[in-house]
């Protein structure tokens, strides 16, 4: 089976809740009724493993609609419950793919001509013939505005991602991470020019200058809207930005992207580094600066390998790649400090600016390390511990002496 029931995971309870709350309606099939069925539907939802390639709103559809089926005519039980949310998760893989376009706009001035570029299967298309999209979502964006109460940007670049998916679903998440990856090189190259910065907490924006617009509708090739009543909304936003003038970039730009793409494609560990840098963009989007940093931190564990390791090993291999180690492991040790302090003790800070561009530019580092791939690591944990490695001469020729040592007795 595909999917099952997560460990110390009691689905039974749960579903006799479920059940209790059945009423019959005229015709004679039962149905759920009340806030009681949508507060378990989520606790329900979460005790279920399902298969990472099916997207989450996808399979809460699929748990849905097995419910209602199965409600209909008698109570819900355990091992069917799981056997026909298996057989829809099968049914859902084995879908053909088709061709949906993601319409969105990005914080580029639409004066900007950009060719376009294809990243992982999808092509990305920059403000060509976008009028027809742009008409069929009128009524979505007017019930979109009113909802979340937040302004459409007047002069963001207007672009089209075009994916193959099993629904409009699965081709959003695929059109986003793309877009998310190919602006992840865009703000890196703008944010190494920024190594630090002084501003005003209380007037917070985001790092990055390159962000998504705060709606995107999915379409069908031809323009058309799949539906009106849905659209994705980036909670992150809150006002339109400065759209940035990338034309005497523009050159530049293009080559830091493809030398950028180049050592990704060449790298073993490619599925990793494509995952940090949408994380690194993703906390750098974000306009207020603890939970930037926080998330920053969290890519400083994952780009270093030491989720499950204590902080001294992710300041120690954080600091190893530089000449003056003992300066940044102070540096991360501040860092740390603040980190805790913030998580625990909601304790924010005036300086959390400063902070946050003195983690940045350490990710940023390492990521390029990453990126350069000097010593042609197979993966992000043979290169993460790497850095683990004694920083001292001596201490490596030592340690050196004592591998070739338990190389003799137990390869003799």
């Amino acid at each position: 089976m595909l999917i099952n029931w997560r460990k110390n995971s009691k689905p039974e309870i749960l579903i006799e809740l479920l059940n209790s709350s059945r009423i019959k309606n005229p015709n004679g099939e039962y149905s759920f009724s009340g806030f009681d069925y949508h507060y378990n539907f989520d606790l329900l939802f979460g005790f279920i493993d399902f298969p990472e390639r099916i997207p989450e709103y996808d399979l809460r559809n699929i748990l849905h609609n097995v419910l209602h089926v199965l409600v209909k005519n008698k109570s819900i039980k355990k091992d069917e419950l799981i056997r026909e949310v298996d057989r829809e998760c099968n049914f859902f893989i084995q879908t053909p793919s088709k061709r949906f376009v993601l319409f969105t706009s990005l914080s580029i001035n639409n004066t900007a001509q950009i060719n376009s570029l294809k990243m992982n299967n999808s092509i990305i298309n920059f403000s060509y013939n976008y009028e027809i999209f742009l008409k069929s979502t009128e009524n979505s964006f007017r019930r979109a505005q009113i909802s979340h109460q937040v302004r459409i940007p007047e002069n963001y670049l207007y672009i089209k991602v075009f994916v193959s998916a099993r629904s409009m679903y699965e081709a959003a998440d695929k059109a986003l991470d793309n877009l998310d990856l190919i602006r992840s090189i865009w703000n890196f190259y703008f944010n190494l020019q920024r190594q630090w910065q002084i501003s005003s907490a209380s007037n917070s924006k985001p790092i990055n200058k390159i962000l998504t617009g705060p709606f995107h509708t999915i379409h069908t090739p031809n323009g058309k809207l799949i539906s009106e009543n849905v659209w994705w909304f980036d909670p992150s936003f809150r006002v339109p930005i400065n759209s940035i003038l990338i034309g005497k970039d523009l050159e530049k730009l293009d080559k830091f992207t493809k030398l950028i793409r180049n050592q990704i494609k060449k790298s073993k560990y490619s599925t990793s580094l494509e995952e940090a840098l949408r994380r690194y963009v993703r906390s750098l989007d974000e306009w207020d600066w603890n939970n930037s940093f926080i998330q920053l931190w969290s890519i400083l564990e994952y780009i270093t390998y030491t989720q499950n390791e204590s902080y001294d090993v992710t300041i120690k291999r954080a600091a190893f790649i530089y000449k003056d180690r003992e300066y940044i492991k102070q540096i991360l040790e501040n860092l740390r400090e603040y980190r805790n302090r913030y998580v625990h003790q909601n304790v924010s800070d005036s300086r959390v600016e400063s902070y946050l561009f003195k983690l940045k530019n350490i990710v940023e580092t390492i990521i390029s390390f990453h990126l350069k791939n000097q010593f042609k690591f197979n993966s992000l944990k043979e290169a993460s511990e790497f850095l683990s490695l004694p920083y001292k001469v001596d201490d490596l020729i030592q340690q050196k002496k004592m591998r070739e040592k338990a190389l003799d007795l137990f390869g003799s």
